[in-house]
């Protein structure tokens, strides 16, 4: 490897991985990942120990406002569940916000990698929603134009059933961005030094898990441009001569947030050359003339493909009114269709994006390389269902 590109590896994954150094208290007691016992906890606990938090965590919530119809006044005063004299629950609701001054209730539903569950039948905050307004704890809650579904989540996805809460106050908010200042503004505002340094590790958790998305692309386009030399990197195990400075698991690391982006560019990519084909039609809503995939549960399927290598990643269609569905696993890309007696499964292709020690796919971290399998893998579909054009 040239020097200069070694010098630019050792850059990109140090600021990557290098909130790794020191003791996190956070990252020691749990799974980063961990939603309950860890980020409602604490979140909710930030709420609940100072008035100055809980108010600068309003006023993120209508940073997210699209609407218009979040008024933070209502929720200067406030009751948090849990909080820090009440550590339980109300009604199965990560964070329950009620004002004291209206009537009215935020309901945040926390999401880092578990899937969007059904609640007596409904999506699961609209099924809480529901369940504020028959509780006779909250009485004065019986309109649900005076609830707030607050959906939290890694980057800022929308839930799954998105469509559902095209007439309800839904406001999306991320770690990424909103937690993240929101936790600078208070540490900002906090003398104590013990609460400082406690903010500060969560901060540093929160970087460490979600690292800047520029420096991530930085580093995809860097081992796209020297393959060869970044395989024999990430498969050094299994390659006991390669001679290396850059040795250390840090590397194999940061290639987890690479081979997540690998994956969603491929399946991205795919769909909107697959939308150009007269007669198929996507399952997925339609933002700014470009084909906005409702991420939530595929975001968490490629996450187990690139950070624990398993599972699968689906992506149905239709055409001439059947339902067929592009299925991304370890055996590799297939098509397949049901109908009431089969179902009947295509081979597509052997790129396997739970293992990319397999250099077929280490390949389609470079676009170029990606373009051409994508366009083999629609040639197959299109031959599959006799499409010509």
């Amino acid at each position: 490897m040239e020097p200069k590109n070694e010098k630019e590896l050792n850059n990109i994954v140090e600021k990557i991985e290098g909130k790794k150094k020191g003791f996190n208290l956070f990252m020691s007691m749990f799974n980063w990942y961990n939603e309950k016992y860890l980020h409602s906890s604490f979140i909710s606990m930030m709420l609940s120990l100072d008035e100055r938090y809980l108010k600068l965590f309003i006023e993120e919530i209508k940073k997210n406002d699209d609407k218009g119809n979040f008024c933070v006044e209502d929720f200067y005063k406030c009751v948090v569940f849990p909080n820090i004299n009440n550590h339980a629950e109300k009604l199965n609701i990560d964070i329950l916000i009620t004002s004291k001054t209206t009537n009215k209730v935020i309901i945040i539903e926390n999401k880092t990698f578990a899937k969007d569950r059904i609640v007596d039948g409904n999506p699961q905050l609209l099924g809480y929603g529901k369940k504020i307004i028959k509780s006779a704890e909250f009485k004065n809650i019986r309109d649900e134009k005076n609830i707030y579904y607050v959906y939290l989540s890694l980057r800022g996805v929308f839930p799954s059933e998105k469509e559902e809460f095209k007439d309800k106050n839904l406001i999306t908010i991320s770690y990424d961005k909103n937690i993240r200042n929101w936790i600078k503004k208070c540490s900002g505002l906090e003398t104590d030094g013990f609460k400082k340094s406690l903010m500060q590790q969560y901060l540093d958790m929160i970087d460490f898990a979600l690292p800047d998305v520029k420096d991530i692309l930085d580093l995809k386009r860097l081992v796209a441009e020297i393959l060869d030399d970044a395989f024999s990197m990430y498969t050094s195990e299994e390659n006991k001569d390669v001679d290396f400075k850059f040795k250390d698991a840090k590397f194999k690391d940061a290639m987890k947030h690479v081979m997540w982006h690998t994956i969603d560019d491929f399946i991205t990519d795919l769909i909107k050359k697959m939308a150009r084909i007269e007669g198929i039609t996507f399952n997925i809503p339609v933002s700014n003339g470009e084909f906005q995939i409702n991420k939530t549960d595929l975001h968490q399927k490629i996450t187990r493909m690139a950070h624990n290598h398993t599972g699968n990643a689906d992506v149905p269609f239709n055409y001439k009114g059947e339902s067929y569905n592009i299925c991304f696993s370890s055996k590799g890309i297939e098509l397949s269709i049901d109908d009431e007696k089969s179902k009947e499964i295509d081979y597509l292709s052997g790129i396997n994006f739970c293992n990319f020690k397999c250099r077929e796919t280490f390949d389609m971290i470079n676009k170029d390389e990606a373009n051409i399998e994508i366009e083999k893998v629609i040639d197959k579909i299109k031959s599959k269902l006799n499409i010509t054009e």
